[in-house]
C-alpha cells in the first residue's frame, strides 16, 4: 500500500503479481479489458493528486502573499512594530543569502555572531 487518497491506502500490485497479470491480459481479452479500465483510473487518480499537491502549493504560496503584505503595510506604518518586526527576522532568518538580502533592503539585520548579543522581543507590540 503506497499512496493514501482520502485517508484509504491503496493497494497495488507486486511487479511480480503485475507482470503475471499482463501476461494473462495477453491471452484472455477480459482480463486485458480491465487492466486498461486500472491503468486508465490509476493515471487519471494519480493527475488528480498532482493537481491537489499543486492547488495546495498554490494556496499557502497565496496565503504568505497576503500575509507578508499586510505585516509590510503595518511596518511602514508603525515604527514599533517594524522594530519587532526586526527582531523575529533577526532570530528566525538563519540563512546567510536571506540575512544579506534584508540587510541589502536595508532592514536592520544584525551580522550572525552578535545574534546572541541581540536584544529579544519579549512582549507583544502594543497599538500607538
Amino acid at each position: 500500500m503506497d499512496e493514501i487518497f482520502g485517508g484509504i491506502p491503496m493497494a497495488r500490485l507486486k511487479p511480480s503479481d503485475d507482470k503475471k497479470l499482463r501476461a494473462l491480459a495477453s491471452i484472455d481479452s477480459k482480463v486485458a479489458e480491465q487492466l486498461k479500465k486500472h491503468d486508465q483510473l490509476t493515471a487519471q487518480l494519480s493527475d488528480f493528486l498532482h493537481q491537489q499537491k499543486a492547488q495546495s502549493r498554490k494556496n499557502r504560496n497565496r496565503e504568505l502573499m497576503i500575509i507578508g503584505s499586510c505585516i509590510w503595510a503595518e511596518a511602514e506604518i508603525n515604527e514599533r512594530f517594524k522594530a519587532g518586526l526586526t527582531e523575529l527576522l533577526n532570530r528566525h532568518a538563519t540563512r546567510q543569502t536571506d540575512r544579506k538580502f534584508l540587510a541589502s533592503r536595508s532592514w536592520e539585520i544584525i551580522e550572525n555572531e552578535d545574534i546572541e548579543n541581540a536584544s529579544v522581543c519579549t512582549s507583544p507590540a502594543t497599538p500607538e
